[in-house]
Protein backbone atom coordinates (compact mmCIF):
# COMPACT_ATOMS: atom_id res chain seq x y z
CA UNK A 1 0.00 0.00 0.00
CA UNK A 2 2.78 2.53 0.73
CA UNK A 3 3.72 2.41 -3.10
CA UNK A 4 0.41 4.31 -3.77
CA UNK A 5 2.15 7.48 -1.07
CA UNK A 6 5.29 7.46 -3.36
CA UNK A 7 3.49 7.29 -6.49
CA UNK A 8 1.05 10.03 -5.17
CA UNK A 9 4.55 11.94 -4.81
CA UNK A 10 5.39 11.51 -8.46
CA UNK A 11 2.11 12.13 -9.85
CA UNK A 12 2.13 15.59 -8.00
CA UNK A 13 5.48 16.56 -10.21
CA UNK A 14 3.63 15.18 -13.05
CA UNK A 15 0.39 17.26 -12.12
CA UNK A 16 2.23 20.47 -11.36
CA UNK A 17 3.97 20.38 -14.97
CA UNK A 18 2.84 23.21 -16.91
CA UNK A 19 3.83 21.05 -20.17
CA UNK A 20 1.09 18.85 -20.10
CA UNK A 21 -2.65 20.54 -20.48
CA UNK A 22 -5.99 19.12 -19.94
CA UNK A 23 -6.01 15.64 -21.51
CA UNK A 24 -3.50 14.68 -19.15
CA UNK A 25 -4.84 15.92 -16.31
CA UNK A 26 -8.29 14.08 -16.76
CA UNK A 27 -5.50 11.08 -17.05
CA UNK A 28 -4.27 11.87 -13.72
CA UNK A 29 -7.73 12.20 -12.00
CA UNK A 30 -8.29 8.69 -13.59
CA UNK A 31 -5.47 7.22 -12.40
CA UNK A 32 -5.88 8.90 -8.63
CA UNK A 33 -9.87 7.78 -9.09
CA UNK A 34 -8.85 3.91 -10.20
CA UNK A 35 -5.89 3.84 -7.06
CA UNK A 36 -8.45 5.51 -3.97
CA UNK A 37 -10.94 3.07 -5.09
CA UNK A 38 -9.06 -0.01 -4.90
CA UNK A 39 -11.09 -2.10 -2.12
CA UNK A 40 -8.51 -5.12 -1.45
CA UNK A 41 -6.59 -3.43 1.06
CA UNK A 42 -6.80 -0.65 3.35
CA UNK A 43 -4.56 2.42 3.33
CA UNK A 44 -2.59 3.05 7.11
CA UNK A 45 0.65 5.25 6.43
CA UNK A 46 -1.41 8.08 4.91
CA UNK A 47 -1.39 7.15 1.69
CA UNK A 48 -4.94 8.82 0.93
CA UNK A 49 -4.00 11.99 2.45
CA UNK A 50 -0.85 12.32 0.13
CA UNK A 51 -3.26 11.25 -2.67
CA UNK A 52 -4.99 14.03 -2.50
CA UNK A 53 -1.81 16.33 -2.91
CA UNK A 54 -1.51 15.93 -6.45
CA UNK A 55 -5.61 16.40 -6.49
CA UNK A 56 -5.91 19.75 -4.46
CA UNK A 57 -2.53 20.97 -6.78
CA UNK A 58 -3.77 19.68 -10.14
CA UNK A 59 -7.44 21.49 -9.45
CA UNK A 60 -5.77 24.50 -8.41
CA UNK A 61 -4.09 24.95 -11.33
CA UNK A 62 -7.33 26.10 -13.22
CA UNK A 63 -6.91 24.20 -16.03
CA UNK A 64 -10.00 22.33 -15.97
CA UNK A 65 -13.15 23.29 -15.60
CA UNK A 66 -15.62 23.20 -12.84
CA UNK A 67 -17.93 20.91 -14.41
CA UNK A 68 -15.02 18.19 -15.33
CA UNK A 69 -13.79 18.43 -11.63
CA UNK A 70 -17.60 18.15 -10.70
CA UNK A 71 -17.91 15.39 -13.13
CA UNK A 72 -14.64 13.71 -11.96
CA UNK A 73 -16.15 13.98 -8.22
CA UNK A 74 -19.52 12.93 -9.29
CA UNK A 75 -17.61 9.69 -10.61
CA UNK A 76 -16.94 8.18 -7.60
CA UNK A 77 -20.56 7.35 -6.69
CA UNK A 78 -20.18 4.77 -9.33
CA UNK A 79 -18.19 2.75 -7.12
CA UNK A 80 -18.85 -0.89 -6.63
CA UNK A 81 -19.18 -1.98 -3.04
CA UNK A 82 -19.32 -5.49 -3.31
CA UNK A 83 -15.21 -6.73 -3.30
CA UNK A 84 -14.71 -7.51 0.22
CA UNK A 85 -12.43 -6.19 2.17
CA UNK A 86 -9.56 -8.87 3.53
Amino acid sequence: AHTAAHSADAIDEVALCEEFGTEVLKEILQAIKEKVRIANHGYVCYEDERLSIPTVNLISRNILSEDEVAQWVRSFADFDKKTPFP
